[in-house]
């Protein structure tokens, strides 16, 4: 009785197939645990006494990511960084700085302290940078310690940082803290310019 030999034709695209499937898994695990990270549990809070919880969460945060900015939504245009925060269920609006000089550098989707869902949104350029930190909020009074404000902005001189603070009723009533180490003349120049 002879053996049948069967060649290798059938199986060979199997395992090249599974071959494949190996590098590209094996791959993606690699690239997911070179990106770096800012863990959430590395964030140290300074409150100030008489100041604003939201602001020094904020201002924390700036300072997180003034040091090392990583997108952790797709952030290749704006169109990109609103649909990501549109489809989890925030505002979709972003800041557009590019008159002032300032590029987007992303955006991030976090838990503030407290538990609320925070979107931070980044811009760099001409030395200088701005977060833009957006959460829900229960109330539309802005907070005490006003610097300057044109009616729909809330300009800040904030232990060393300038802040704006704007209220947005659509989706239940958002809050947007624009954080910067700019003067706040220079601060408010940006702001009421890019608002337009």
């Amino acid at each position: 009785m002879y053996a049948v030999v069967r060649r290798p034709r059938v199986w060979a695209p199997v395992a090249l197939a599974a071959c494949l499937a190996f590098v590209m898994i094996t791959t993606r695990g690699v690239r997911n645990s070179i990106t770096p990270q800012l863990p959430e549990a590395t964030l140290e809070v300074v409150y100030h006494p008489g100041g604003v919880p939201d602001f020094d969460v904020a201002v924390a945060r700036f300072d997180a990511y003034d040091r090392r900015f990583v997108p952790n939504v797709p952030s290749g245009s704006f169109g990109e960084v609103s649909g990501a925060y549109m489809d989890h269920h925030m505002p979709g609006f972003i800041w557009n700085f590019n008159g002032e000089g300032m590029q987007l550098a992303g955006g991030r989707l976090e838990k503030m302290p407290d538990g609320r869902q925070a979107t931070y949104t980044f811009y760099r350029g001409n030395g200088a940078s701005i977060m833009c930190t957006r959460f829900h909020v229960y109330d539309d009074i802005a907070p005490r310690g006003v610097t300057y404000s044109d009616g729909e902005h809330y300009f800040y001189a904030y232990h060393g940082y300038s802040v704006c603070w704007t209220y947005s009723p659509v989706g239940g009533g958002f809050v947007c803290l624009l954080i910067s180490r700019q003067p706040i003349k220079k601060f408010i120049e940006n702001v009421v310019l890019a608002s337009q």
